[in-house]
């Protein structure tokens, strides 16, 4: 199966990050990651969030792809190590604030 992991900030920062978000590979493409990130998008806006964090390393283009097509968009990279290998993340955020006022009431 899968979980997602998110830390809401403090009520003044009102962001999120989504610290964690796996799927046991037999379950990648059944819809359950979506299912995840729609219930972290929905419990993040209840409570008050506007912004919704993530990293993903950049060499995952099927993440990346993932993320970009749920609504996230590409804000920075940054890096860290991995034992002596300096590696890097890309930075994504989600507008929830714009993303709620779209859908239609």
């Amino acid at each position: 199966m899968g979980f997602a992991q998110v830390v809401v900030g403090s009520t003044e920062s009102r962001s999120a990050l989504l610290n964690r978000i796996y799927i046991d590979a037999e379950w990648r493409g059944s819809g359950l990651a979506n299912d995840l990130l729609d219930t972290v998008v929905s419990e993040s806006a209840q409570r008050g969030v506007t912004r919704l964090e993530l990293t993903v390393f950049e060499r995952n283009a099927r993440a990346i792809a993932f993320y970009k097509r749920a609504g996230f968009a590409a804000t920075g990279s940054t890096t860290f190590a991995v034992g002596d290998d300096l590696q890097t993340d890309v930075v994504m955020e989600m507008d929830l604030e714009a993303r709620f006022k779209r859908r239609p009431t």
